[in-house]
């Protein structure tokens, strides 16, 4: 569904009768949308989120195939911290003991504790 939307947005009509087939064909979206989440017209946050979340995971995997295959240096780290801040949350600089501790850094200190 979200594919086909990104299809639409690329493809921008030049004459009428394309225009009244993409409206056509934005009217009948907008309805399988509406079908799929079983949204009243008076609700269009719930479609909105549906379509965030249908949305997810495809933007997660860009995220991630940045972070492993971009060219540029730059744009690979902030694509791993982005990943790892939203994973293991994001350290408070001023004052890092103040900031909860992640599960990892949990975990590590129970292996440390229970090794002493």
């Amino acid at each position: 569904m979200i594919s086909r939307l990104a299809r639409r947005v690329k493809e921008q009509p030049v004459t009428d009768e394309e225009r009244e087939r993409q409206r056509q064909d934005d009217e009948a979206f907008a309805a399988a949308v509406q079908a799929e989440w079983n949204v009243s017209e008076t609700d269009p946050s719930e479609a909105a989120q549906g379509l965030l979340r249908d949305a997810l995971i495809p933007a997660l995997q860009s995220i991630v195939n940045i972070a492993e295959h971009s060219p540029d240096h730059k744009l690979r780290f902030d694509a791993a911290k982005y990943i790892v801040d939203r994973g293991l949350g994001t350290l408070n600089h001023a004052n890092p003991a103040a900031a909860p501790k992640a599960p990892l850094d949990k975990f590590l200190e129970q292996v440390y504790e229970s090794g002493r």
